[in-house]
C-alpha cells in the first residue's frame, strides 16, 4: 500500500478534527438531499449530472461560443476545451489516486444514461470543469457570466443530488476550477476584439440638407 493510501487509512481511522467537522457537514447535506430525490428539481439535477459527463456540457456551449463570436469564439472554446481536458487528467489520474476518498455509500438509480464513475471520490471532477469552463467560456461576454455560473453551480450540486459525491468534494472541486480558470485567463488572454473604423458619412444634399450645405 502506497503511503497516500496508509495515510487516508489512518485519517479515516482516527479523524482530525477538522475532518470530522467535513464529515459532519458532508453528513447532514447527505441527509438534506436523501430527503428530496424525487419530482422536477431532482430530475433535472440528473439530467444536469449526465450531460455534464465527458464535459458533453460545456463542448456544446464552446460550439455556441465559436458560433456566435467571430472574433473570439473559436479561441475562447478551444482553450476552455483544453483546459478542462488537461485538468481532468490531473484530477483523475493524480489527485484522487493520492486522496482516494471513497464516494457516497448511495444507491440512487442514476436516470438520463448517466454513469457511475469507477475513481475515487475527491475532489470532484464534475465541479472543477464546471467552473473553469464557466470562467474561460464567458471571458470576453458579460451577459454570459451568470448564466455560466448558475449552471455550473447546477452542475455541482447535481452531483450530491445524484448521491455520487459529498458535498466537500464538490466544494473542493468548485475551488479547484475556479483557480485554474481564473489562472489560464490571466496567463493566456484572448486577443483584443478589432475596432471598427467608423465610416465616413457624406454630407446631405438636396431639400432635407442643412440651410448652409443645401445645393443653390
Amino acid at each position: 500500500m502506497s503511503d497516500a493510501a496508509l495515510a487516508s487509512a489512518r485519517d479515516r481511522r482516527h479523524p482530525t478534527p477538522l475532518l470530522q467537522r467535513i464529515h459532519g457537514l458532508d453528513s447532514a447535506v447527505e441527509a438534506w438531499a436523501a430527503g428530496r430525490r424525487s419530482g422536477p428539481i431532482d430530475a433535472t439535477a440528473h439530467l444536469l449530472s449526465s450531460a455534464a459527463d465527458r464535459s458533453k456540457l460545456w463542448a456544446a456551449i464552446a460550439l455556441v461560443r465559436a458560433l456566435t463570436d467571430r472574433e473570439t469564439g473559436r479561441q475562447a472554446g478551444a482553450r476552455a476545451l483544453v483546459t478542462v481536458a488537461i485538468q481532468t487528467a490531473l484530477v483523475e489520474g493524480l489527485v484522487k489516486r493520492a486522496t482516494r476518498r471513497d464516494r457516497p455509500g448511495s444507491d440512487v438509480p442514476l436516470k438520463f444514461h448517466a454513469r457511475r464513475p469507477p475513481s475515487t471520490s475527491f475532489p470532484s471532477g464534475h465541479a472543477a470543469s464546471a467552473a473553469a469552463a464557466a470562467i474561460l467560456l464567458a471571458d470576453g461576454r458579460p451577459r454570459w457570466r451568470a448564466p455560466l455560473g448558475l449552471l455550473a453551480l447546477g452542475v455541482a450540486w447535481s452531483r450530491v443530488q445524484t448521491g455520487l459525491h459529498h458535498v466537500s468534494d464538490v466544494l473542493a472541486g468548485l475551488a479547484l476550477g475556479a483557480a485554474v480558470g481564473l489562472l489560464v485567463r490571466r496567463l493566456l488572454p484572448l486577443p483584443a476584439p478589432t475596432a471598427r473604423a467608423a465610416v465616413p458619412q457624406a454630407p446631405a444634399t438636396g431639400a432635407g440638407a442643412p440651410k448652409d450645405l443645401r445645393v443653390h
